[in-house]
């Protein structure tokens, strides 16, 4: 029915709090631990919950696969119906994922099942939770105009029909070549089609570490430039492929931009580097 993938390196400082959560649920799913070439207590720490917990299988490479490489295995090897990835110093509130795939279950025509957000934050100042509405408008625009204001990226963790984020994300891979913002670019499809459903009651809690995640991020003018271009193209070809007529593609296209500056980059930070070119090339940060 579900299958959870676990993508791990040198894990040791949070996995066991992890693997105890998944373990807690009361749902005969598989957790599936993709140990990328670990150097610490990995291993023995997933073994060993391995050994007494059925629904755990562990895999080691011997080559470290990336990041993207460990995610894109444990899609490409799933056989279930639904799949959801799990970083491991992450948690999730009691029958997290169960309640997620009893709602997709129910619910044929939605691919994505999400709940409510939460942080930890290691500095002791998390930001404030942001809980999902139990309801979505039934109209499809407004469905979608909801999903576009309350969408976090977080969601890559919620949970999926597989066959759809399969899809989905070998395309986003396809025509996208950054790391900055590649899950929203997932989840877009799954918002422009509506085809998402809540539920508030469960949790997800992200860990907030002190490490930052701008490091990914282009800063050049011409780099930032290109990873909008993509950004954009790609949401725009999601809009060609669901839009039944002109002036709902324009619509869609609209969307598109609107969440390309809200999760892909900001306009005016390009706008801004553009502007202060001369203090930029000076100050060598393009």
């Amino acid at each position: 029915m579900l299958t959870v993938g676990v993508p791990v390196f040198n894990a040791e400082r949070f996995l066991e709090r992890c693997l105890t959560h998944l373990c807690a649920e009361d749902l005969d799913y598989k957790i599936v631990i993709s140990d990328n070439a670990s150097t610490d207590r990995t291993a023995e720490i997933a073994q060993a919950f391995a050994r007494v917990d059925g629904r755990i299988h562990y895999i080691r490479h011997e080559n470290n696969l990336g990041a993207w490489g460990n995610f894109q295995f444990l899609l490409d090897n799933a056989t279930t119906e639904l799949f959801a990835w799990r970083a491991y110093d992450d948690l999730s509130s009691p029958d997290y994922f169960k309640s997620l795939a009893a709602a997709l279950e129910d619910r044929p025509q939605f691919h994505l099942a999400v709940g409510s957000l939460a942080y930890e934050d290691e500095q002791g100042s998390p930001p404030a939770p942001q809980r999902v509405p139990a309801l979505l408008p039934e109209d499809p625009a407004q469905r979608r105009a909801t999903l576009l204001r309350i969408a976090e990226v977080t969601w890559i963790y919620a949970v999926f029909r597989r066959h759809e984020l399969c899809r989905r994300y070998a395309a986003a891979r396809q025509a996208y070549e950054y790391v900055w913002s590649f899950d929203p670019l997932v989840i877009l499809p799954f918002v422009l089609e509506a085809s998402i459903v809540t539920e508030p009651d469960v949790t997800f809690t992200q860990y907030v570490c002190g490490g930052s995640a701008a490091r990914y991020r282009p800063k050049g003018v011409i780099a930032c430039s290109r990873l909008v271009s993509q950004f954009c193209r790609h949401g725009f070809s999601i809009a060609d492929e669901l839009s039944v007529s002109p002036t709902e593609r324009l619509r869609l296209y609209a969307d598109v931009i609107r969440y390309t500056n809200k999760y892909g980059l900001k306009f005016s930070r390009i706008a801004k580097r553009a502007l202060l070119w001369p203090y930029y090339r000076l100050a060598n940060q393009l």
